[in-house]
């Protein structure tokens, strides 16, 4: 594939590959350089916010990067989340939570939108009954009961309700008995 690579001969798809293979290996320098041949042919949300990513160390560069996308692509919610979270590393807090927000009321059924907010309540903003309640919503969203029961366990045991955090262990080891909680 090399070969074909310097001849001009591979598809973006089978450059995109080449691009992940390496990256995965580590290759990081021959990873960089088939995304950029890739960037120079085509323009797409992955390509152009993977290449954002790595290449973009200045955090306020990123961030107009991420707008520039955004207008390119519009109306794609992890784009929108990305740009939307920009301002965390400007200290911009309860900005970045009102736009997630109205991204949750154009997005409804996105649980990244709930995954990003319980993030910033817990870790940001140490606010845990908030962030259990956006852990609570991403979970439902998603379907996913086992990981709502074992989350909430640990979110108890962060509140301070031992006795809630203890019911619910004894009832995951009931709901799934081949797994730790």
């Amino acid at each position: 594939m090399e070969e074909l690579y310097k001849k001009g001969e591979l598809s973006n798809l089978e450059l995109w590959v080449l691009y992940s293979a390496t990256s995965f290996n580590g290759e990081n320098q021959i990873a960089l350089s088939y995304l950029s041949s890739l960037k120079n042919t085509v323009s797409n949300p992955l390509v152009d916010m993977t290449w954002t990513i790595l290449s973009e160390s200045d955090l306020g560069a990123r961030a107009k990067s991420y707008e520039l996308i955004n207008s390119k692509f519009p109306n794609r919610a992890s784009i929108e989340i990305l740009t939307a979270t920009t301002g965390l590393s400007k200290g911009e807090t309860q900005d970045v939570i009102s736009k997630l927000k109205k991204l949750k009321k154009k997005y409804p059924k996105v649980s990244a939108i709930d995954n990003v907010l319980e993030s910033i309540y817990l870790n940001v903003l140490e606010d845990k009954k908030n962030a259990f309640d956006h852990f609570k919503t991403s979970c439902k969203l998603m379907g996913d009961s086992r990981k709502l029961m074992l989350g909430s366990i640990r979110y108890q045991m962060r509140l301070r309700k031992y006795d809630k955090a203890i019911k619910l262990a004894k009832k995951a080891l009931t709901l799934f008995p081949d797994q730790s909680a």
